[in-house]
């Protein structure tokens, strides 16, 4: 396992040989949980195991020498922690606390499935991250008034790291297969399709849905509204933003759903408008994109993200380490 982390035969030995007074290191079992942090370096700065419910040994790299010493608490502290506190924007106040940037992007795209940056962002609120010398720090918290998320990283068996939340679960949402209950396809997407009312061939970047006007449509994933308003051919319209990567679209809708506007928070399978025929539409039906960084999916064949879950095996040592995180702050 040492080696795996790229420490030699000699660390391991001089953190074997701390511990001659106590054979707790010497008879670890499988299944056993242990902290490991390490320095800017790579280099190995402690470790850290409970061997029985209010204990924990902690061995910790002094200069040359370790020491191996018992007490109730783990040593999680030892971890390279930055807090960005909000006072004017998150790049700036992520700069002032000396935070690497692609740690700002791993912020960003991580929580935007979660948190509206433009709109949910106060002055005081604060990002604490645990393991800041990582591009992928092993903890990210946003903290406010109203809201805590904790997330954490775990790398899957795949090589894939991405942030879950206590119970295992994936930050990210998973989409439905379909925005509502439709009687049929009337057209599907295609490079070329004949517009029945522009008389003009022309790519057809979407789904249409043909259902009866009145029909709920859903939000396929969670999100936040990024427009919906009347917008030309698309008659009333909804743009939903999903994390940071994704864009859904429903068009020709008869109406929003009440409450909707900008900015507001939707879950998915929630109602955000009604089947209709505004725009330039020959009957009611809902005209479906997906977009990928801003390049647009046929919805129907599209690989469309499911929301991840900790691998079984694993996930009693993540909620493990996830509780000893928390209590550690």
């Amino acid at each position: 396992y040492f080696s795996m982390l790229g420490f030699n035969n000699k660390t391991l030995s001089n953190v074997l040989s701390s511990s001659n007074n106590n054979k707790d290191l010497n008879s670890l079992v499988i299944g056993q949980t242990l902290s490991i942090g390490v320095d800017k370096n790579k280099q190995f700065e402690f470790l850290s195991y409970n061997v029985k419910q209010d204990r924990w040994v902690n061995v910790d790299n002094s200069g040359n020498y370790f020491i191996a010493n018992k007490n109730k608490k783990n040593n999680l502290k030892s971890i390279e922690t930055k807090t960005i506190t909000i006072n004017s924007s998150l790049s700036y106040d992520a700069k002032k606390a000396n935070v690497d940037p692609l740690i700002v992007d791993t912020i960003v795209r991580v929580f935007s499935w979660k948190v509206n940056f433009k709109r949910d962002l106060m002055k005081g609120d604060k990002f604490i991250i645990i393991g800041s010398n990582n591009k992928n720090p092993m903890a990210l918290i946003f903290k406010s008034k109203s809201t805590n998320i904790a997330l954490f990283s775990y790398k899957d068996r795949y090589g894939n790291v991405d942030y879950y939340d206590s119970s295992g679960l994936s930050v990210r949402s998973s989409f439905l297969s379909a925005p509502l209950n439709y009687k049929r396809i009337s057209s599907k997407f295609q490079k070329s399709r004949y517009h029945p009312i522009l008389k003009e061939w022309r790519p057809h970047r979407a789904v249409d849905y043909t259902a009866k006007k009145g029909t709920p449509v859903y939000s396929t994933a969670d999100g936040f509204i990024k427009l919906a308003r009347r917008n030309g051919g698309l008659g009333n319209v909804v743009y939903i933003k999903h994390g940071n990567d994704h864009l859904t679209v429903y068009a020709h809708l008869s109406k929003f759903a009440k409450g909707l506007k900008t900015n507001k928070k939707v879950k998915k399978g929630e109602v955000i408008g009604y089947v209709g025929s505004t725009g330039n539409s020959t009957g009611p039906h809902l005209h479906y994109e997906i977009r990928y960084k801003g390049e647009r999916k046929d919805p129907l064949k599209y690989n469309i993200p499911e929301q991840r879950k900790i691998n079984p095996i694993d996930l009693a040592v993540f909620k493990k380490r996830a509780k000893n995180i928390l209590n550690s702050l």
